[in-house]
């Protein structure tokens, strides 16, 4: 028994699809003349700097390290507090550029017009979508950009607590504060760009 035969997209749902595959595939659909990047490949280089810097970050809160370099009184939750910004910065920066890039995919253009309004769909409709298109997209990004400093950073910075519960909260804290960032810059960009 196939259960996903009766299963129709709505109207909004092929509406947001539609936008999100004109954002990676391109115009007007025919590739020529237009960079098409696979979402993998996109996805892969938007996680690299967060990644590699938590990696980086291995050496500055090493025990051993700090042992030989007699620092003694380090302050581990001190010591976090420049390499969140930089994570804070990162994930504002590109959830950001998103907001800039893709600002106006969410009004209606001329192709918008010519294609989609003959249709039985109301205009509210098709902003709507355009918006939860945009809005999918910069999550997406913001999530992916922080997938791996979510997890690599917390591990590293918490290299001398003994406690699971520790890097637990460590994670749980930069992850909240990273897509509040995020959320924050959008909402920022996407509401002064248009004056």
């Amino acid at each position: 028994m196939n259960f996903g035969a009766d299963h129709k997209p709505s109207p909004f749902g092929r509406l947001v699809r539609l936008v999100l595959d004109r954002t990676f595939h391109g115009g007007d659909g025919s590739g020529s003349g237009e960079l098409d990047l696979s979402l993998g490949l996109v996805l892969s280089i938007i996680a690299l700097p967060g990644a590699l810097y938590s990696l980086l970050l291995f050496e500055k809160y090493s025990t051993l390290l700090l042992w030989m370099r007699g620092a003694h009184n380090f302050d581990p939750v001190a010591a976090t507090i420049p390499d969140e910004y930089f994570f804070i910065v990162l994930s504002m920066v590109v959830t950001g550029a998103v907001a800039v890039w893709r600002w106006d995919t969410v009004f209606p253009d001329r192709r918008d017009y010519m294609n989609l309004v003959p249709l039985p769909l109301s205009t509210k409709l098709i902003f709507m979508a355009n918006l939860a298109a945009v809005l999918y997209l910069a999550g997406t990004l913001a999530l992916v950009v922080n997938s791996v400093s979510a997890v690599v950073f917390p591990l590293a910075a918490s290299s001398g607590q003994e406690s699971f519960r520790y890097v637990a909260q460590l994670a749980g804290i930069h992850l909240l504060t990273v897509i509040l960032s995020s959320a924050f810059a959008f909402f920022a960009i996407f509401s002064v760009v248009d004056w």
